[in-house]
């Protein structure tokens, strides 16, 4: 049995207000949704400290590890895979 599974990297920058990454995520996921990409490495992102955030929607769920909020955001990393 071959089973394919569609991955992707990308470099971004995620602009992180205290409410407002949720809106850059749902953006996010509806673009790997339309690449039909069902797991991928995001770089650049500034979310600060650790968490995860599912898209409903598109069917995402972002795990990310950034500093923690007390410095400033320079890079973090983040995962997006489709569930």
């Amino acid at each position: 049995m071959h089973i394919v599974l569609p991955l992707g990297m990308f470099a971004l920058r995620l602009i992180e207000t205290s409410t407002d990454h949720q809106g850059a995520t749902a953006l996010v996921a509806a673009e790997l949704s339309r690449y039909k990409i069902d797991s991928a490495a995001l770089c650049d992102t500034i979310l600060a400290d650790e968490g995860s955030l599912t898209e409903v929607g598109e069917g995402y769920t972002f795990f990310w590890k950034g500093l923690t909020s007390d410095f400033q955001r320079i890079r973090g990393l983040d995962f997006a895979i489709r569930v």
